[in-house]
């Protein structure tokens, strides 16, 4: 893991945006509404299995 990724978790923010992830979610969720396009450790990640083949919710 980098510096950074392990300084963002340490302090508690999200690897995707911060405080800003909130407004990150509303917009992926206007432009992606099925949730289809994602990134390991982006916006909406959570919601796929690590090895994203799987949708969690």
């Amino acid at each position: 893991m980098s510096p950074r990724a392990t300084f963002l978790i340490h302090h508690g923010n999200n690897l995707s945006g911060g405080a800003n992830y909130a407004r990150l979610r509303s917009v992926k969720a206007k432009y992606d509404p099925a949730g289809l396009f994602f990134v390991h450790h982006g916006v909406g990640s959570e919601v796929w299995s690590a090895d994203g083949f799987e949708r969690l919710t």
